[in-house]
Parts: C-alpha cells; structure tokens; sequence
C-alpha cells in the first residue's frame, strides 16, 4: 500500500505542474468576457431589491403554507386540454365526472376542495395585484433552488383546478379571474435570477395555456373578458429574464470554483459526498496503471489532480459553455426567432461533449468529477423551455384572438392578417423560425394554428409524435416530442370515447 500511495503522490505532482496551462487560459479568457461587457461576480448582477409596497411575494409565502397534503395529492388534480388524438383535445369542464390515468373523482368531491382553498386562492389574487414576487433569494449561494418553487406549482394546480370547476359550473367570470391570477405570478417573478425560477415559469404558462384553452371552449364568453385574457398572454416575458438567471448561475458556479481552488478545506467539504467509488472508468491510459490502486489511494490521486489541474478545465468548459448558451438566447431576444441560432448551439455542445478527453475521465457517484461544473447545468434545456414558453404564449394569444374575432363575425378569419389590427397588433410569429404561424381555415369552418416545433421542420400540423406504434400524440400539445406544437381543436365524442378505451397506464 505504500508503494501505491507513494506513486499516487507522484502522479498529482505531475499533475499539478501541468496545471498552469489552464489557468491561464481561464484568466484569458475571462478577461476577454468582461471586455464584451459580461459581468462575472455575483455582486454585479444581484437585482435592488423590490419595495415592500410593490412586493406580494409575502401574501404568496402565506398562501404557500395554506396548501394541504389533499392539495398535493393526485387525486385531486384537475385536468384540463386533454390530448385524446393528434391535434384534438378533450373540453374537461364537459365532462360527467374528473378523470385522470389512475382515479376518477366526481365534480362536487373536487368542487368542496376548492371551495375549502378559497383562502388561499384570495391571497394569491392579492399577491397578483402588485406588480412583483421577491422572495429574497440568496443569489450567493450557488446551488440553492427557491424552497417556495415546488409549493407555488401546488398552487396554480389548485388555481386551474378552480378556473375548471367554475367553467364547470358556468362561472366564466370566476374562470378568467383565476387564469390572469396565474399569468400575473408568472410576470411577478420574470425578475428572478435563478434558472429553476424561470422553468417554473414556464410550466406555470404551460399549464395556464391548458386552462385557457377551456375557457375558449366556453359558450359564454364576452369580448371583454377576452380581450383581458390575452392581454395577459401578450405582456409575459421569458427571454430577458432567463439571459438574467444564466448570467448569475455562472457568476455563481464560477464563485463556487474559485472558493474551491484557494481553499483546501472547502474542497474536501464541497467533494466530502463524492465517496467511494461507484464503476470507476480506468479503461486506458493512467486508467491501466491505477486500477490496481485501493478505492482510498484513486481518490487521493483524483482529489489532488482535480484540485491542482483539472478544475481549470472544467471551469474554462463551463464559462464557454454559458457563453454560448448566453449568446443564443440573446440573439433569439434581438430577432424574435431561435433558429439558426439554436440548432447551432445544439451542434457545438455536441461536439464539445465528443472532443472531451476520456484518458483521465474519473466517475465517483456516477458523476464525472473531471467536467463536474462544465456539465452540470441542463444549458440546451434551458433554451429549449423559453422557446417552448414563447411559442405556448404567442400560440395561446393568437388562439384567444381568433376567438374574439369569432364572437364577432360568427366565423373565423380566412387569414391571420384579418385579425390585425383590431384583435392583434400585428400577426404573430413562430418562435422556432420567425416565420408567421401557420394558420389555416378548414373546410368544416374550424381551423388549424400551430408552431413548427423544437425539430425546426415544418411537418404540416401534424401534432402527433410520429411514432408508428403505441401511443402516437404527446400528453400536452407543447411537448418537445410533438412534431409540430398544434392548438387543439374539441375531440369528438368517439374519439373520446376511442381514447379511454385503448389508453395504457405509464
């Protein structure tokens, strides 16, 4: 054993002398970022804080602690837009009863829930009124998520719930209250600097997009509350807001590196978890000789040449990395439209996962300790989510247009030009590749409107999965395996019947 701890010794001094390469391009290549402007410490980009008088994160915090365990419970979960076919959805306020894939619950069981949550529904329609949610956040603390994020979602399941059930019972009035509740916490939080923050907000959108699309099936609809709805939709904001919360998750990881490289006991504290080994990778290289080596002698050896050398490594991949996820999404925000831009991003990341070295690749707890922070951020699901959010939003508001104008004409549009300017501003674009989004009037007087989708590809509206076998059509229209992300149109009663005939349990 003292052979070959004495040989492992030997090999982090080795190590460690070949550690000032990278350093210094890590001290490079920051220095060429702040030259473009980019802020990279954590004080420079930590928001003021919100006024008291401005802020209803509070009345949210109190509202948090009305939930139940009946609130959490699946059981009680209310759906809404259905996907029983491609392109069609399920009107749920119609039904006899609530089904979901593992219980059926009847309307007044769920209806004396809701009415139990009045309270806290009053207190999250309290919080909407004012214009911002700072839960206070400690932006120093880089691997810390919002303890309010997983609560607050608990919550807009129990907004939509009550939104169905009014619809449900005929109260529109009551339904649009509680949507443009949900879309204004969405908007409260658009200044919060954390990326799980900002998917939050996506979910909360596309969960609400759902809930719209039911209350646009209702037959007693004005054009005011309407015009309030998409109003709504129109003023959401998701690509600024997420460009803010990556900028701080790199100052803050990068916090998190510097901390580790100048002190040795916050070191062994931040990697105390990463023990023992689990399906060590010592397939070729220094891997042939060290495998003999005890579990105890690897991660002495590891430890050293993370700590001395490969961390520069691993910093220098994660601040690339960022910058072009960064770079992505701020081109998407000048020209309203993510691709070339985000294809292009999805091809670089590749090839930087495929380039990696795998000589020295050390798996402790199935992670990759030698690009631990450079892959531990999901960067292409991020951009991949604000895409989807800005397609839900500008899909949902074109949607609520469409039926205003349908109010007013008892028809739709031939054309989505017909709705500008009175219903719109100007007609809408597709998110994916700038173009207008696809509409067109069918023949039976109904209508097709769609976004071309995360594969960029123009598939017709086709909103299933493509899949020849099995189930065929995702469980949400804006989900990432749809072909193209298809408004639904109201499923026919066989094929409602039809879906809960042949639909299999996950």
């Amino acid at each position: 054993m003292g052979i070959a701890v004495a040989f492992v010794v030997f090999i982090c001094i080795e190590v460690a002398t070949i550690g000032n390469g990278p350093k210094k391009e890590v001290e490079a290549y920051k220095k060429s970022l702040i030259a473009q402007g980019e802020k990279l410490e954590i004080s420079e980009l930590i928001p003021p804080p919100v006024p008291v008088e401005q802020n209803g994160a509070d009345l949210v915090n109190q509202a948090l602690g009305m939930l139940t365990q009946e609130d959490n419970e699946d059981t009680n979960f209310v759906p809404a837009a259905t996907l029983v076919a491609p392109g069609k959805a399920m009107i749920c306020f119609e039904q006899p009863d609530i089904r979901g894939v593992y219980f059926t619950n009847s309307w007044s069981n769920e209806t004396a829930i809701v009415d139990d949550d009045r309270p806290m529904i009053e207190l999250l329609t309290q919080a909407s009124d004012y214009p911002a949610l700072d839960f206070r956040l400690d932006y120093r603390q880089a691997f810390s998520v919002g303890a309010y994020i997983l609560p607050l979602m608990y919550c807009v399941h129990r907004l939509s719930a009550a939104a169905v059930c009014d619809l449900h019972q005929g109260n529109v009035a009551a339904a649009v209250k509680n949507i443009c509740v949900v879309l204004a916490l969405v908007n409260g939080q658009q200044n919060c600097m954390q990326p799980y923050a900002q998917m939050l907000r996506v979910s909360m959108a596309r969960s609400t997009a759902d809930t719209t699309w039911e209350l646009l099936q209702s037959r007693s609809l004005n054009d005011a509350e309407l015009a309030l709805v998409q109003s709504n939709w129109e003023s959401l904001e998701f690509i600024r807001a997420m460009v803010n919360a990556l900028s701080m998750e790199r100052a803050g990881y990068d916090s998190e590196i510097t901390k580790m490289e100048t002190s040795s006991q916050y070191f062994g504290q931040e990697m105390s978890g990463f023990a023992p080994f689990e399906s060590p990778d010592w397939s070729d290289g220094l891997g042939d000789v060290l495998h003999v080596l005890s579990d105890d002698a690897k991660l002495v050896f590891v430890r050293s040449a993370y700590k001395t050398s490969w961390i520069y490594s691993d910093e220098l991949g994660m601040l690339q990395n960022d910058q072009l996820v960064l770079e992505t999404i701020r081109e998407a925000a000048t020209n309203q439209f993510f691709n070339p831009a985000y294809s292009n991003m999805l091809n670089q990341l590749r090839v930087r996962v495929a380039g990696k070295p795998d000589g020295l690749m050390i798996k402790l707890n199935s992670h990759e300790f030698y690009h631990f922070f450079s892959e531990s951020s999901p960067y292409s699901a991020y951009v991949r989510e604000i895409m989807t959010a800005e397609a839900t939003c500008r899909v949902t508001a074109t949607g609520v247009a469409l039926k205003r104008y349908q109010l007013k004409h008892g028809k739709y549009p031939a054309t989505l030009s017909d709705l500008v300017p009175e219903f719109i501003s100007s007609i809408p674009r597709d998110p994916v590749d700038g173009k207008p989004l696809r509409y067109r009037l069918m023949a039976d007087g109904s209508f097709l409107l769609y976004s071309i989708g995360e594969n960029g590809r123009d598939d017709g509206g086709d909103g299933s999965t493509g899949r020849k076998s099995g189930r065929n059509f995702p469980s949400r229209w804006t989900e990432r395996a749809a072909l193209d992300w298809v408004w639904p149109q109201p499923a026919t009663a066989a094929e409602i019947k039809y879906f809960y005939a042949h639909r299999s349990k996950p």
